[in-house]
């Protein structure tokens, strides 16, 4: 999370495209790492929970 809030405010500082781009791509693969993070604890969950392991 905090590399992703880095790059926000770093996309509020830069002004040249490339950097821009770069760090754009930097944020949307965190965001996809994160969202398939949440999904797989989601799915732990719920087939522990199945189980009744919890």
């Amino acid at each position: 999370m905090s590399a992703l809030g880095s790059c926000i405010q770093w996309l509020g500082l830069v002004k040249e495209a490339p950097a821009r781009e770069r760090t754009l791509r930097i944020a949307k693969r965190s965001i996809a790492s994160i969202n398939e993070m949440v999904a797989e604890l989601l799915e732990y969950t719920r087939t522990s929970w199945a189980a009744g392991s919890m």
